[in-house]
């Protein structure tokens, strides 16, 4: 037996005398404590982070940490209260605030150097047209006449245009007993005149606003009137108008389970369950709908002519934001535009069948 293990290559001990040979003993990887960081510290670290500890062996140097920040050339920072005075004022009070200054070696305390008010910037002024005597009689005076405006009322005006900064919400009964369109009618055309003549001639100011776009009474009163009749309908006209801008079938909101898609006849439409973006959707459906038509492409283009006449590039590229209003009310706007164009060319068939059968029996006479 001890002969066929040698030739096989085997030990000749048995199978409990056999030890398996001994595993090599994984070496572990000691972290060094990075330069300037205390054993503690370093301690709370443990084994699991040795990506920051790396960071810190690599960043992180002794004179570094030890290093004391260098001081600012401006010098120790200090707060010391002072007063101030605000430009935007003329009436010069003075407050007090806590403001930022610096110590220098000295022992000097420096203001900075913009020691001015920080929020006097924000005071902005409109620009404020004024007139002297020469003015108002040359070109003033002599369009005054129809309106009634006086030199004083003139100068009342201006005086309250300049307190409020041209904000018109002190327009009323104990101001001036005018309109509200009467008294911007007044000013704006003196401030055009006034613009006017000091540059030469209007061609020079043609971009300004006075210039380019001059204040119209009747336009403004239409649009007050307009906006009052807005505010002035009760919930069933809303809701009246509501219901003609946006049909009942093509609301968004509607109880779940419903279609949120159109198919080409404007019908709700449920498609296989997958993912589907409605404006591509949308606008397939819109491409069988031209496609459908009589008469091909070239009977299409008198669809989109049509949509182009209605002067709302919405309704021939359709809308921007598809939602399920938006996207069902296109559709059905062009479904109805298609019917349109097939009634008019049945109905030019039907005359020109009709004009035949009379021409053939005169034919016949002859």
């Amino acid at each position: 037996m001890a002969d066929v293990k040698d030739i096989l290559g085997m030990s000749r001990a048995g199978p409990a005398e056999e030890k398996p040979a001994p595993a090599p003993k994984e070496k572990k990887e000691k972290m060094k404590r990075p330069e300037g960081m205390s054993r503690e510290a370093f301690a709370l670290l443990g084994g699991s982070h040795p990506i920051i500890a790396s960071q810190f062996a690599t960043s992180t140097k002794k004179n570094d940490i030890l290093k004391k920040p260098k001081p600012s050339t401006k010098g120790i920072i200090t707060y010391q209260y002072r007063s101030f005075k605000n430009s935007a004022r003329s009436d010069g009070l003075e407050l007090w605030h806590w403001l930022k200054c610096y110590k220098g070696a000295n022992g000097v305390i420096r203001e900075p150097d913009d020691s001015e008010y920080p929020y006097a910037k924000y005071n902005k002024k409109v620009q404020l047209y004024k007139y002297n005597s020469e003015e108002y009689e040359t070109l003033i005076k002599p369009e005054s006449g129809a309106a009634g405006w006086g030199r004083e009322e003139t100068d009342y005006l201006f005086d309250l245009c300049e307190h409020f900064d041209l904000r018109w919400m002190w327009s009323g009964p104990g101001a001036i007993p005018r309109s509200l369109e009467d008294l911007k009618e007044r000013y704006y055309g003196v401030a055009r005149r006034l613009l006017i003549s000091r540059n030469g001639r209007e061609g020079a100011v043609a971009n300004n606003v006075l210039v380019k776009q001059p204040f119209n009474k009747l336009v403004e009163q239409e649009r007050k009137k307009a906006l009052a009749e807005l505010l002035a309908r009760t919930p069933q006209q809303v809701s009246e108008e509501h219901a003609l801008r946006h049909p009942a079938e093509f609301e968004s909101a509607v109880p779940p389970g419903t279609p949120s898609l159109f198919d080409a006849e404007v019908k709700p439409y449920k498609p296989k369950p997958g993912v589907y973006l409605r404006g591509a959707h949308t606008q397939a459906m819109a491409a069988q709908q031209a496609a459908a038509m009589t008469g091909g492409s070239r009977a299409f283009k008198n669809v989109e002519a049509t949509l182009t006449e209605l002067q709302c590039p919405a309704a021939l590229t359709g809308p921007r934001v598809m939602t399920r209003a938006t996207s069902g009310a296109w559709l059905a706007l062009r479904s109805e535009v298609v019917a349109l164009h097939e009634t008019r060319r049945n109905l030019a068939n039907r005359l020109n069948a009709d004009d035949r059968a009379v021409r053939r029996p005169e034919k016949r006479r002859r």
